[in-house]
């Protein structure tokens, strides 16, 4: 049995992979160091000696088996595999948490079958993956950094890298909770929405207007994305994915407007297969694979 782990900005995924059936789901908040992290699995699910190893998908930048740089994380899990490995007492196995969701969605979910395929993960981030030609492809280390891709460097609106007018400072969870709150503060939107999950259940112009945007914005990365890589899949992850409904109206008007070269449409937008659990699906089966993916 494999412990997959996908950390998050605000949260941890965890599921135990037997076979290929993953068990025992759980999210919970993210603590502030991996330390503390190994306490709160152990209290989940027992002892942690049992289990083969752990397939760990952490949000940030994965060079040479280290993170290297997560803006969205505390300087305490920047470690090395080396490092989480005598934290976990586990063989580790470690993947930036976008490519392993996409790794996931590719073997058990919407990408499977296909070559190729991007995905954009619409988080307390923005990340994205790019599957080429049947495999995971990196780069030199940057590859799939959708969430960082200049939109308006200029003018836009700080990111959390410290660029502006990057992707995920108008699309990511962090920027929604932002517009949230202006719009709460000013009386604009009801008091008791707090959250994008909030938000993405509530009707009223503004909100709709908002979504409008926001898959209008989305629009524009994708077809970027199809105009650069022309890949089979575009699939659309991470919680914010679960305000489909609201957003993809105005992204598939941007598609049919943009997109040059129609008559040779061959490709797919859609949301992934497991919204939740792709991240720890694809962290867990990377290590059964031993990375071959």
């Amino acid at each position: 049995m494999i412990l997959g782990l996908d950390v998050g900005g605000t949260r941890v995924k965890a599921g135990v992979l037997a076979g290929e059936a993953l068990r025992a789901f759980q999210m919970f908040p993210r603590p502030e160091a991996p330390e503390a992290l190994v306490e709160e699995l152990r209290r989940r699910f027992g002892d942690l000696s049992r289990l083969a190893g752990v397939g760990l998908a952490i949000a940030g930048l994965v060079q040479a088996e280290r993170l290297v740089q997560a803006p969205n994380l505390p300087r305490s899990w920047w470690q090395s595999r080396r490092e989480y490995e005598e934290i976990f007492g586990l063989p580790v196995r470690m993947e930036n948490d976008v490519n392993a969701a996409l790794a996931g969605e590719m073997m058990v979910g919407a990408g499977k079958g296909a070559e190729s395929a991007v995905l954009v993960a619409l988080g307390t981030g923005v990340g994205g993956a790019l599957w080429l030609k049947g495999r995971l492809w990196k780069g030199v280390g940057l590859a799939g950094e959708v969430g960082h891709m200049p939109l308006a460097p200029l003018s836009g609106p700080v990111c959390r890298c410290g660029n502006r007018g990057c992707v995920e400072a108008y699309l990511g969870g962090w920027a929604v909770a932002r517009w949230i709150e202006t719009n709460r503060a000013q009386g604009r939107i009801p008091a008791d929405i707090h959250t994008p999950e909030d938000l993405a259940t509530r009707e009223s112009p503004r909100i709709q207007a908002f979504w409008d945007h926001y898959g209008t914005v989305l629009g524009q990365v994708v077809v970027a994305l199809l105009h650069l890589l022309d890949v089979e899949r575009v699939l659309v992850g991470g919680g914010l994915s679960r305000a489909w409904s609201r957003f993809a109206p105005a992204m598939q008007n941007v598609l049919e407007t943009m997109l040059l070269s129609r008559e040779f449409r061959r490709f797919s937008v859609e949301p992934v297969a497991h919204p939740e659990k792709a991240g720890v699906l694809g962290a867990a089966l990377l290590f059964k694979m031993g990375g071959d993916a």
